[in-house]
Parts: structure tokens; C-alpha cells; sequence
């Protein structure tokens, strides 16, 4: 529930990723590490051209004082060295967020480390998330055909793959409104349940299978339920 996201902070190459899945962290650890060789070379260059500005202007002002027509040259190096100054921060701000750090205490949940590191990220590109094992939930992908009108009385049963003889019980918080796709193709309705009290916690990431209760119905009607639904698409009835 609510995790922060870990981005990337200006477009670049991952350099180093210094967690790995799953690992807790304290706020203000560096997470992971943006490759800064050319951003490096970039502000040493910038500082060194503000500085170059700078003394150039410098000189100028003194000739000023004995040749007047060195006033008109005035305005154009100032506006020279604020530039290079203005590009010289700003190589320096980059240069400072290259560090990605830990905003809060929680475990980063991503896949791989090998999967990230040295691969090319943009601005704002999420790599990791940043997650409270403690305030945890529930996400349940109900597909467009098996939807069902659900009664959020009856608590859901969350079965985890890795042992799928027990489950958990999980009250709802939300049911979507309307079904969206979801990375691998399948078009799904979003349910959001927090598990009940006295419920072990999963581990955050994992997976199974959820069951949902309707309201009660006729066996027949609700067994038939999909066939029909098949038959009604297909002759358009």
C-alpha cells in the first residue's frame, strides 16, 4: 500500500545497483547509482568555462576604467558568465542526485539487479519501489469474463502459490470500475483487499490465486453462466 517509487534521475546509464530484491533499508541509503563518467567531465568543463568567463570579464572591467569603449563589451560577458555559471550548476545539481537514496524505511521490491544494471533509463523512470512489509495489500485481477457481482460481506480467500493447501482471508477496500489492461494482454477489473486481522503477512511480491464470493444464485444459471456469454458474443444475440 502506498510505495514510493525509486526513479531515475536524469536520462542516462545505471551504473550500480547497491541492493538487492527484497533487501530492508534505512532512509538516506543509496539504493542504486547513475553511471556519471560523462556528467563528471561535463561539469569539469563547465566550471572550468564559468571560471575562464569570469576572469575575462574581470580584465574587461579594468580596461574599462581607461578605455570607454570597453563599456559596450561589458554587458555581453556578463551575460556570458551567467550562462556558464547557470550550466555549471546545473551540472553539478545532476551530478549530486546521481545517487539514488532511500526517501523512507521499507524493502525494495524490484526483479533483478542484472536486469537494471548498465541499462539506458529516461527521466522519471521507475526501477524499483519502495515498500512497508508492514502495510501491505492485496491486488486481485478479476478477467472481463469472469467478473461477478461480488459481495464485499464475504471476505476473499487468497491462496499463495507456494502453498496453496492454506489461504488467507482479505477484506475489500476497492472494486474497479472498469477493466484495464494489463501488462501481459489481459484485460482485468482492479480489486484492492487489506488482509484481515490475525492474517501472516505474505511476503510482498508474491503470487496465487484469489477467490471471490457473489451473492447466492441457482447452480445451473451460474455454471452456464460463461458458456452463454460465449454464445450470446459469437451469434450476437
Amino acid at each position: 500500500r502506498k510505495p514510493s517509487f525509486v526513479s531515475v534521475p536524469f536520462n542516462g546509464t545505471i551504473g550500480e545497483i547497491l541492493v538487492t530484491p527484497g533487501q530492508a533499508v534505512k532512509e538516506g541509503d543509496v539504493l542504486a547509482r547513475m553511471d556519471s563518467t560523462l556528467l563528471e567531465s561535463k561539469t569539469e568543463m563547465a566550471t572550468a568555462e564559468a571560471e575562464a568567463a569570469r576572469i575575462a570579464l574581470s580584465n574587461t572591467e579594468r580596461e574599462a576604467m581607461r578605455d570607454r569603449a570597453k563599456l559596450a563589451e561589458l554587458a555581453v560577458l556578463q551575460a556570458q558568465v551567467a550562462q556558464k555559471e547557470a550550466d555549471r550548476d546545473f551540472s553539478q545539481q545532476l551530478l549530486a542526485r546521481a545517487d539514488m537514496k532511500a526517501a523512507r524505511d521499507g524493502i525494495v521490491v524490484f526483479s533483478d539487479a542484472g536486469s537494471l544494471r548498465g541499462r539506458p533509463g529516461q527521466t522519471g523512470e521507475h526501477i524499483m519501489l519502495l515498500a512497508d512489509p508492514q502495510d501491505s495489500e492485496l491486488l486481485i485481477r478479476v478477467p472481463v469474463d469472469t467478473m461477478i457481482d461480488i459481495n464485499r460481506d464475504v471476505p476473499a480467500k487468497f491462496f499463495l502459490n507456494v502453498s496453496p493447501l492454506g489461504y488467507r482471508e482479505a477484506v475489500y477496500d476497492s472494486i474497479g470500475y472498469q477493466a484495464t489492461p494489463d501488462p501481459d494482454g489481459l484485460l482485468t477489473y482492479k480489486v484492492r483487499a487489506r488482509f484481515a486481522k490475525g492474517e501472516d503477512l505474505p511476503r510482498i511480491g508474491w503470487t496465487g490465486t484469489a477467490k471471490l464470493y457473489g451473492e447466492r444464485t441457482i447452480f445451473a444459471a451460474n455454471l452456464l453462466r460463461r458458456p452463454l456469454i460465449a454464445l450470446r458474443r459469437k451469434f450476437g444475440v
